[in-house]
C-alpha cells in the first residue's frame, strides 16, 4: 500500500467533492478494478456471492451476465456501496474502497427503475449531482499548493505507520487462529466432533447410550459418579447460556462406553469454545481490515478536505447550466429540458438517468439492467447509444443483465455467473465459441451438446465417426468421455453423398431470416438453422466443419441452477420424444403395409 501511495500523482485532479481521488491515466495500473475474494452472506445464511475474483481494466465495457438470483446485482451493489461485502476487497487503483460511503466512491449508478425525481424537470434531475461538484479556484497562491502537498506527505507517513501496526496485529491473530485449528486437528475426538453437524453429534451420543443400555440393561447416565454429573451439569449449563468456559476433571472409568461418552461430551463443549475463539479472532481481523481500508484512503480524504477548504469552490449556476446543456446535447434530449420526468417515455427517462450519472464525470458507470423495462425496438436503439457513449467518454462501464444478446453486442468482456460463482470470463467471441462448460454453452445462445469419445492425436469419435478437432484440445486423456458442442448455425443441409449424418425433421419454426429445424438422430435431438423450410418427418443429411466443434469436459450439470428457459426445454424435449415415437410407428406401419402388398 505504501508503495502505491508514493507512486500516486497528487495534482489537483479531483473534480467532485464526493469522489475518491485517482491518479492520472498514465499512472494507472493495468488492472483498474480488482475484486478479491469477495463474499456476501446474508443474515439468513444465504450466500449470494461465493469468494469471487475479478479484474477490470480502465475503460473496459464489462457485462456481468447470468440468470435471476445468480449474484450479479449484488456484486454491482457492493462496487457502488449499496451493499457491504461480508469479506474480501474491492480495489480501485490498488486502494480498497469497500468501506467507503457511496458519495466518496468514483462511481455513478443507473438503476433499473431509473430512480428519477418525479417533482423535478429533466434539467433539474440532471443538475442534481452537480450541486456538490467542486472546481479549482482561479489565481491560487503557490503557498497553498505547497502546503497541500506537505500536508499530504505527512498523512502518507502517518498512514504507513498505522498500516504497519495493523499488519502486525493481523499476523498475530492469524497465528492464534492457526494454533486453535491445530489443537482441533491434533485431537481425534475434537477433529471428529468439529466435522459433525448437530444432528450427527446427537445421533452419535444416542448410539453410545443405546449400546450401553443393550449391554448392561441400565442407563449409562445413572452409572456416572455424582461428582462428575455435577461438573457435567455445570458445563452443559454454561454451554447452553453461551458462556464459553469448561471445568475440567479426571475420571478413570473401567467401562469403555462411559469413557467414550464423556470424551465426546467434553470434545463437543471444547469445540464450541474453540470455534467461538476463532470467530472472535476473525471478527477482530475483519475489523482491522476495515481500518486498513480507512488508512489507505486517509491521505486522499485529508488532502481533499484541505483542497476543498483552500483551493476549490462549488460550481456556479452558469457552469452548472453549461454542463447540463452539454450533456443534454450529447445524450439527445434537446427540447426536453423543461419536461417533467413522468411525462417522458421509457426510452427518454433512461436517457435522463444516463445523463444524470455521466454529468458528474465518474470513473466507473454502473448499469443495473437499465434496458430491461424497454420494448424490443427501443432497447436495440439504446444499446447502440450505450456503445457510443462508452466510446465518447472512455470510462469503465459495468453492466448487469440476463440478456445474452445484449451482453454479446455491448461488451469488451463478459463475466458469466451462476449460483454466486463465476463460470467464465472472456470476450464475447470466447464466451460464444469456446464456452468453459455445458452450462455456459447452453446459457449463451443455443447449443447442441453431444456425447463423444476423445482419441489421441486431436481426434474425437462422434456419431460413430472419427473426426479431427483443433490442436488446442490437447488436455484430454485417450478414450476419455467428453462433450462436443456444435451451434445450430454451424450445420449445413447437404446432399446424401456430402452428408455426415442423416436426421429426421421433428419440427420447423420460422425465425424471420432463418428456419429453425428440430431434428432426430437416433434418439438425439439436434437443432439446426437453415435458409429453406423443410417439411416435418422428412429425412435430410447434415455436415459441419471440423473447426466448428468445441470439445469440453463431461461434467455433471445437476448442481447448476435451472431457469425458466431450461425448464421449458425439458418440457419441449418430452414433446419431441413423443413425436419421435409417432414417426417411428408411422414408418413401421408403412413398411408393414408394403410387405403385405408384396406378399399378395
Amino acid at each position: 500500500m505504501t508503495k502505491d501511495i508514493n507512486k500516486t500523482d497528487n495534482s489537483l485532479s479531483l473534480k467532485t467533492e464526493h469522489n475518491l481521488m485517482l491518479p492520472k491515466k498514465e499512472d494507472m495500473p493495468n488492472e483498474f478494478i480488482e475484486i478479491k475474494n469477495i463474499c456476501k452472506v446474508y443474515q439468513d445464511g444465504f450466500m449470494a456471492v461465493k469468494k469471487i475474483n475479478l479484474n477490470i481494466k480502465k475503460g473496459e465495457f464489462v457485462t456481468i451476465l447470468g440468470p435471476s438470483g445468480c449474484g450479479k446485482t449484488t456484486i454491482l451493489k457492493m462496487i457502488g456501496g449499496f451493499e457491504l461485502p461480508t469479506s474480501g476487497k474491492i480495489l480501485v487503483n490498488k486502494i480498497d474502497i469497500k468501506d467507503l460511503p457511496i458519495q466518496r466512491r468514483p462511481t455513478a449508478t443507473v438503476f433499473q427503475d431509473y430512480a428519477l425525481f418525479p417533482n423535478m424537470n429533466v434539467e433539474k434531475n440532471i443538475a442534481y449531482g452537480l450541486s456538490e461538484i467542486r472546481v479549482p479556484l482561479e489565481n491560487v497562491s503557490p503557498h497553498y499548493e505547497k502546503q497541500s502537498q506537505k500536508y499530504f506527505n505527512d498523512c502518507v507517513k502517518k498512514t504507513k505507520s498505522k498500516i504497519k501496526e495493523i499488519e502486525k496485529k493481523q499476523e498475530s491473530y492469524a497465528r492464534e487462529i492457526k494454533k486453535l485449528e491445530k489443537r482441533i486437528n491434533d485431537s481425534v475426538y475434537l477433529s471428529e466432533v468439529n466435522k459433525m453437524s448437530e444432528a450427527e453429534y446427537e445421533a452419535k451420543i444416542d448410539t453410545i447410550l443405546q449400546e450401553y443400555s443393550n449391554k448392561y440393561n441400565k442407563n449409562l447416565l445413572s452409572s456416572i459418579p455424582f461428582k462428575i454429573k455435577v461438573i457435567e451439569f455445570i458445563n452443559n449449563t454454561l454451554s447452553f447460556f453461551r458462556i464459553y468456559k469448561n471445568f475440567d476433571y479426571h475420571y478413570n472409568a473401567n467401562d469403555e462406553l462411559i469413557v467414550k461418552y464423556l470424551k465426546y461430551e467434553k470434545a463437543y463443549r471444547v469445540n464450541l469454545i474453540i470455534k467461538n475463539n476463532i470467530n472472535t479472532l476473525n471478527f477482530k481481523a475483519n475489523d482491522l481490515d476495515y481500518w486498513n481500508s480507512y488508512w489507505q484512503n486517509y491521505p486522499y480524504q485529508e488532502k481533499e478536505w484541505f483542497e476543498k477548504k483552500n483551493l476549490t469552490r462549488k460550481m456556479n449556476k452558469a457552469e452548472i447550466k453549461s454542463e447540463v446543456d452539454n450533456i443534454i446535447q450529447i445524450i439527445g434530449l434537446e427540447g426536453k429540458n423543461k419536461k417533467m420526468a413522468s411525462d417522458l417515455s421509457g426510452g427518454m427517462q433512461q436517457r435522463v438517468a444516463l445523463a444524470r450519472a455521466l454529468v458528474i464525470k465518474p470513473d466507473i458507470l454502473l448499469l443495473d439492467e437499465p434496458l430491461s423495462a424497454l420494448d424490443a425496438k427501443v432497447r436495440v436503439q439504446m444499446q447502440q447509444e450505450l456503445k457510443n457513449l462508452h466510446k465518447k467518454f472512455g470510462i469503465t462501464f459495468i453492466l448487469v443483465t440476463h440478456d445474452q444478446e445484449e451482453a454479446l453486442t455491448l461488451s469488451d468482456k463478459i463475466v458469466v455467473m451462476s449460483q454466486g460463482n463465476i463460470q467464465q470470463v472472456g470476450t464475447p467471441n470466447e464466451i460464444y465459441d469456446t464456452p468453459a462448460n455445458n452450462w455456459v454453452a447452453n446459457f449463451i445462445g443455443q447449443a447442441n451438446i453431444l456425447d463423444a469419445i476423445y482419441l489421441k492425436n486431436n481426434k474425437v469419435k462422434l456419431f460413430d465417426k472419427v473426426l479431427k478437432v483443433d490442436k488446442r484440445y490437447n488436455n484430454f486423456e485417450d478414450n476419455e468421455e467428453v462433450n462436443v458442442m456444435i451451434r445450430p448455425e454451424d450445420f449445413d443441409v447437404v446432399n446424401k453423398n456430402k452428408g455426415k449424418i442423416k436426421v429426421t425433421i421433428l419440427e420447423t419454426i420460422y425465425k424471420g431470416q432463418m428456419w429453425k429445424l428440430v431434428c432426430d438422430f437416433e434418439g438425439t435431438i439436434i437443432v439446426v438453422e437453415a435458409i429453406n423450410n423443410i417439411k416435418q418427418e422428412q429425412e435430410i443429411y447434415l455436415t459441419w466443419d471440423d473447426e466448428d466443434m468445441h470439445v469440453m469436459k463431461k461434467v455433471d450439470t445437476t448442481n447448476f441452477e435451472s431457469d425458466e428457459a431450461s425448464e421449458l426445454s425439458v418440457l419441449t424435449k418430452a414433446i419431441l420424444k413423443k413425436k419421435m415415437k409417432e414417426i417411428k410407428n408411422k414408418k413401421k406401419n408403412k413398411k408393414g403395409k408394403s410387405n403385405e402388398k408384396a406378399n399378395i
